[in-house]
């Protein structure tokens, strides 16, 4: 099922679990799921991020890979929860909150889900923007409830 939806509402514990998870991980990228309830074209709640293992073979600080295995057990899970997939999210240490090259690359993959990208810097900051994903681009969308 290919979920499009054009804002996401960010759970304050949620956006607190992202930005651990990215400093936690320096100076590898971290990536994981987004998960919660999907109300309908125009937004859907994020109330929970899943942290997963970044499986790159090489350059984890340039590059993350998600194993499908695990995309699709932790699918099963929440479906038994009464939760829905709603996209994912992965760092860029040092970078910038925006897509690379290589996830535009990735984004045919994943069409119409939601994407974060954190931005982390080893002084303890981090910024982030939430889009949507579609071939070939990403569109930035807004982010309602917690302050980014």
């Amino acid at each position: 099922m290919t979920i499009q939806m054009n804002s996401m509402q960010l759970d304050s514990q949620v956006k607190l679990a992202l930005v651990e998870h990215a400093e936690q991980n320096l100076p590898e990228e971290c990536c994981g799921i987004l998960a919660g309830e999907w109300s309908g074209k125009t937004l859907s709640k994020v109330t929970r991020a899943i942290p997963i293992d970044n499986f790159a073979s090489q350059k984890k600080s340039t590059q993350f890979e998600i194993k499908s295995s695990s995309i699709l057990q932790i699918n099963r899970a929440l479906r038994k929860e009464g939760l829905d997939l709603l996209g994912f999210y992965h760092s860029h240490p040092n970078g910038r909150p925006e897509p690379s090259k290589k996830d535009l690359a990735a984004s045919t993959a994943w069409p119409g889900y939601y994407h974060i990208i954190l931005a982390t810097s080893e002084y303890g900051e981090t910024s982030f923007n939430a889009f949507m994903t579609n071939k070939p681009t990403w569109n930035q969308i807004p982010l309602n409830g917690a302050l980014l």
